[in-house]
């Protein structure tokens, strides 16, 4: 053996490492394309190589073992792994139970070659020792078959037009025959230009001209998309803009509406109780007027007058930004206090079994949500009845604890559709009433992070639930709390009208 083919041979060997290296590092960036199936095939080659530089140094028996075994490994492996990897390139269909198949033949041809070739150690007795490949037909079947298959799906995917393809085929198709002579030079003769390792690394040179060109047409589709994106961009910025004017619209006429139906509403409320005193004031100034009918019509006239306080206090109430300065407090003292200040003629019970124990809660305010929903609950009973407060422990719809009050009627009920419009702000079904006091007993449940749920059925009663949060509430800023956007449009509807009212106010008293 001479020394240029070691050389030679180490040369190719640290090659087609450098190669592999390679390609697994472009499988990593393209995933599912075969690279690393590609770099498999080519350790391989390298694998060829190093066993070439083996059989070609000293005459050791070791050596010559070896470097022969790690030969016939690559050429059983690499036609295999090459071809699996055309699979991919080429874009070839193929059933995965040929693939297994074909793997499975593989192993059995290495297990066979290993088998037979433990004997030659063995059954040496002295002298030079030769190694030989012991499966030297099947091998040469092996290749010839792959080489065959890959030159065949090499031109399948050109005919498809795959131009990517045509110079890994024009390699291939020359590294046939150079292939097959420099194999028979080595089995026959021991010997091996190495001419087929340099044709070999000019078809792994095609294979990655191959992926350069796939990246070049990448590239210009990335262009492309990239184009075509900031076109899609520019679009969806003109549609937001053009959104933004739509909703800045929708809410200056949702501003129109709320304001025009708290008009209606206030103009509902006031005018009963203007003609009232309109009535008692005229009748006022008869001289004839008898001092103890004059009391009667002013007391009327501080009762109305009583009442439209009352409607504007709602109001304020309900304009004003709701700010909770939460502290522990015990609802059952809350819920106490207003049992024991409910109105005579109806009966006032306080279920507490479930200790809860302190919550964070604004006490002056939640005491406020629930006289609301008190007066509701008396108003829905104009003959009297049974109110029940209960505290429990509960839930949200998330998981979170929550502290439970519910406040139960057996009055009148309302119907589903009362229901979905009975939060809403100035929905009433009693001929006396702003609508506002639900509202404002769920603005301050949000406040305080919690919610308002109501259960009603016509005829049977009302459940009105409030659930606030028992632990995460200490966590939570009082900044945190939002408010629904759709509500917030309706308090700065709200603040504003009631803002523009105490301007009037001002400016009528000035003019007075």
């Amino acid at each position: 053996m001479s020394q240029g083919l070691v050389a030679g041979a180490l040369i190719w060997a640290t090659v087609y490492a450098g190669l592999a290296l390679f390609m697994l590092l472009a499988s990593r960036l393209f995933p599912g394309r075969g690279y690393a199936l590609l770099g498999f095939a080519i350790i391989a080659l390298s694998l060829s190589a190093l066993g070439i530089k083996l059989v070609s140094g000293p005459e050791l028996d070791w050596q010559v073992y070896w470097g022969t075994r790690l030969i016939v490994l690559a050429l059983v492996l690499a036609p295999i792994f090459h071809n699996h990897f055309l699979t991919h390139y080429c874009g070839a269909p193929v059933k995965q139970s040929l693939v297994r198949a074909a793997y499975a033949v593989a192993g059995a041809l290495v297990l066979a070659e290993y088998l037979l070739a433990s004997r030659q150690l063995t059954g040496h007795t002295g002298g030079p020792f030769v190694s030989r490949v012991e499966i030297g037909p099947p091998l040469t079947v092996w290749v010839g078959a792959h080489l065959l298959l890959s030159t065949g799906l090499l031109l399948w995917a050109v005919l498809r037009g795959k131009k990517n393809c045509l110079l890994p085929l024009i390699c291939l198709a020359t590294l046939g025959p150079v292939g097959l002579y420099d194999l028979a030079e080595f089995v026959l003769a021991g010997e091996s230009t190495l001419l087929t390792e340099t044709l070999l690394w000019v078809y792994a040179l095609s294979i990655v001209l191959g992926l350069l060109w796939e990246l070049r047409g990448a590239e210009g589709k990335l262009l492309e998309t990239t184009s075509s994106l900031a076109e899609k961009t520019l679009e969806l910025q003109v549609s937001y803009a053009e959104l933004e004017q739509v909703e800045s619209e929708l809410f200056k006429k949702e501003q129109l509406a709320l304001v025009g139906e708290l008009a209606a509403s206030i103009a509902h409320e006031v005018r009963n109780p203007l003609a009232i005193i309109m009535n008692a004031a005229s009748g006022m100034r008869r001289a004839s007027l008898p001092e103890a009918d004059r009391d009667t019509l002013l007391s009327i006239v501080n009762e109305e007058a009583r009442r439209l306080n009352q409607l504007v206090e709602e109001l304020l109430r309900f304009a004003r930004p709701v700010e909770a300065a939460r502290v522990p407090a015990s609802l059952y003292d809350i819920c106490e206090q207003l049992r024991q200040s409910s109105p005579p003629g109806h009966e006032v019970v306080l279920d507490a079994s479930d200790q809860v124990g302190s919550v964070f809660v604004d006490a002056g305010l939640f005491r406020l949500a629930l006289d609301n929903l008190m007066a509701n609950a008396l108003q829905a009973m104009p003959q009297g009845g049974k109110v029940v407060l209960s505290i429990s422990r509960g839930y949200f719809g998330d998981g979170g604890q929550a502290a439970v009050v519910a406040v139960t009627d057996h009055g009148i009920g309302m119907t589903p559709a009362d229901v979905e419009r009975a939060k809403k702000p100035f929905f009433t079904t009693k001929p006396r009433g702003t609508g506002l006091g639900l509202s404002i007993a769920e603005r301050i449940v949000e406040a305080h992070g919690g919610e308002l749920s109501i259960e009603s059925q016509a005829g049977v009663g009302t459940t009105v639930t409030l659930r606030l949060p028992v632990e995460r509430i200490s966590e939570l800023p009082v900044s945190s709390v939002k408010v629904p956007h759709s509500r917030r449009r309706m308090l700065s509807s709200g603040a504003l009208l009631a803002n523009e009212t105490h301007e009037g106010r001002e400016s009528d008293h000035d003019a007075g």
